[in-house]
């Protein structure tokens, strides 16, 4: 497992490329990049609550790479989408 020094980041909205359009294969890079970087940050056991049979998982978003975590299982998530639903109100 790696630490968050570890890991490198990449500067994406600064002063330099605001103006700058992104392309649909610059766009599928960066997600492409997302997901590796999640690969390397620890794990942590979650179990996000169900609230109701009908609202049963819970999308999350980092840096454009999308995920789908199911309520009332427990499940090993990177810290920076654990991070998300914590600062979300769902854990």
């Amino acid at each position: 497992m790696a630490n968050s020094k570890n890991i490198k980041s990449q500067k994406v909205n600064t002063t330099g490329n605001v103006g700058k359009r992104v392309s649909e294969s610059d766009m599928a890079g960066m997600v492409s990049n997302a997901a590796k970087m999640l690969k390397d940050y620890p794990k942590k056991e979650v179990k996000i609550p169900l609230l109701d049979r009908k609202n049963d998982v819970v999308e999350v978003c980092y840096n454009g790479y999308n995920m789908i975590v199911k309520r009332g299982v427990n499940v090993k998530l990177p810290m920076p989408i654990v991070r998300i639903l914590e600062h979300s109100g769902v854990l």
